[in-house]
């Protein structure tokens, strides 16, 4: 069964309240997939270093994974660009922040 999911949450520490949306895919307990398309999109950031672009570039044009799977690479994700911005001397704003995307 495939459907349109929403997600939303209330502000919780320095994170802003949000809300998005997102295909889930469930044909039962152990085949339960999350579809992201243009994902990189979602970790776009302001003055990108060149290996966080290279980063980037490599993330599936459309993502087909496991929520445990979108868990592990929005971590990886957010971190790299905490490391970008810090190398560019930049802010790293709350909704780039792990928690605030996990939320999503």
């Amino acid at each position: 069964m495939d459907s349109l999911c929403k997600s939303q949450w209330e502000r919780f520490g320095n994170n802003p309240a949000g809300k998005y949306k997102y295909d889930d895919v469930n044909g039962g307990d152990k085949n339960h997939f999350i579809v992201e398309t243009n994902l990189a999109r979602e970790f776009d950031i302001a003055r990108p270093t060149v290996g966080y672009i290279s980063l980037l570039a490599q993330l599936p044009h459309v993502f087909v994974g496991t929520p445990e799977e979108l868990k592990q690479l929005v971590r990886i994700m957010s971190f790299e660009i905490r490391r970008s911005m810090k190398r560019a001397k930049t802010h790293v704003p709350p909704w780039r922040r792990n928690g605030y995307m996990q939320a999503k």
